[in-house]
């Protein structure tokens, strides 16, 4: 038997440049709110970079430069699932000297 989430969130983030700028999800607009903290997940997030981008945009599992090294390259339009249980636990970051878009929604 499936169970259902009892939520479901929506959000987009302003990604910045460098290991300054490796911000996890749960700090996105989210709903039409500015998150900061713990968004709990029953599913997991799919994560998008905007269409528009013009460089490359990074999903990690960690902050910092551990995420530079070990981040996912998503081209613009892409997607990526990460199955988790929680918002903050999925951290994106661009080395693009310009800011670039990351959309996502979870259950």
């Amino acid at each position: 038997r499936q169970i259902k989430p009892s939520s479901v969130y929506f959000g987009t983030m302003t990604v910045e440049s460098g290991a300054a700028g490796v911000t996890h999800l749960a700090q996105g607009n989210i709903n039409g709110n500015t998150a900061n903290g713990s968004i709990r997940l029953h599913t997991g997030i799919n994560v998008k970079a905007s269409p528009f981008n013009s460089d490359y945009i990074y999903v990690a599992g960690t902050g910092g430069t551990d995420a530079i090294a070990s981040g996912y390259p998503l081209e613009a339009a892409e997607t990526l699932f990460v199955e988790c249980d929680d918002m903050n636990k999925v951290y994106v970051f661009t080395n693009s000297s310009t800011t670039q878009n990351v959309f996502f929604h979870g259950s």
